[in-house]
């Protein structure tokens, strides 16, 4: 009889613990995902923006970024850089999800507006000579392999400090700092 209490009781007591185990309780306080999502989600979005360049896309990518972090990242402090190095890990990898799935389309209010014909001609040497440099910049950054690609888009574009970008990557303060560096040296002997 005292078997059977103790199958009974063990037999309502491990599944809760096996669920438990599944799937931990993650309880976000309010506060601290609002914080979270208010100095986020503009980095995240425009990181997103560059990558899969459609606006609603973006959009799109970047809820569900933070629905996965919601979802599955443990609760944190809102400053701590592993934060940032989540959700931007999480952003590449939709981004290259959905850049796997969908042929990109440009519509016809993204297309710009050419230049006034009121341009004065030095006024449109200079631009042109910009729109070279930047397109010369551009295929210089293209060549790169993908970390340092990323390394110079999480620092430039998303103003990411050394720390947090060697959180996105995986590598030491340092080996990061070093990593933009000498890019950035490829990079200025690639345009020059």
């Amino acid at each position: 009889m005292a078997l059977s209490r103790v199958f009974l009781y063990v037999s309502e007591k491990i599944p809760k613990a096996v669920s438990r185990l599944r799937r931990p309780q993650l309880a976000w306080k309010d506060a601290a995902f609002k914080e979270v999502y208010s100095r986020y989600v503009k980095p995240v979005h425009a990181y997103v923006l560059k990558r899969v360049r459609n606006h609603h896309d973006a959009e799109d990518l970047t809820a569900q970024v933070f629905s996965q972090a919601l979802k599955h990242m443990a609760p944190r402090e809102p400053g701590e850089p592993e934060i940032a190095a989540w959700l931007f890990t999480s952003a590449r990898n939709a981004s290259a999800n959905h850049s796997r799935k969908f042929v990109a389309t440009v519509s016809i209010e993204e297309i710009e507006e050419p230049a006034s014909d009121s341009a004065n001609d030095s006024d449109l040497s200079q631009a042109l000579v910009d729109e070279e440099q930047i397109a010369e910049l551009l295929s210089a950054v293209r060549k790169l392999p993908a970390e340092q690609r990323h390394a110079m888009i999480l620092r430039f574009v998303e103003e990411l400090t050394h720390a947090e970008i060697a959180q996105a990557l995986g590598r030491t303060e340092g080996s990061a700092r070093v990593l933009v560096h000498r890019t950035l040296a490829t990079l200025k002997k690639e345009v020059s």
